[in-house]
């Protein structure tokens, strides 16, 4: 699943938690289940916009987090930006 992201990576990839409760699937990252794309993401990518909260943790709060391929030009200005729900 990682080598087609390895040989062209995008410039932006978008984690949306999604809670599908009624199909007993584990967290996208877990082992056995895209453990390896994940771990191949962080490796790569710098978070450039956090909505709501970190995605894809057993918390139960929704989150969306926008990544950009970090060895492509460097970006000027906060690298991180948070957008929250009031």
């Amino acid at each position: 699943m990682t080598s087609p992201y390895e040989a062209s990576p995008p410039d932006y990839i978008v984690i949306v938690d999604r809670r599908v409760n009624y199909v007993d699937v584990p967290l996208f990252g877990s082992p056995g289940y895209g453990a390896d794309l994940m771990q191949w993401i962080q490796q790569n990518y710098r978070t450039q916009i956090l909505i709501g909260h970190e995605p894809l943790l057993k918390n139960g709060a929704f989150g969306i987090k926008i990544l950009k391929y970090s060895h492509g030009p460097s970006i000027t200005g906060p690298e991180i930006t948070t957008l929250s729900h009031r």
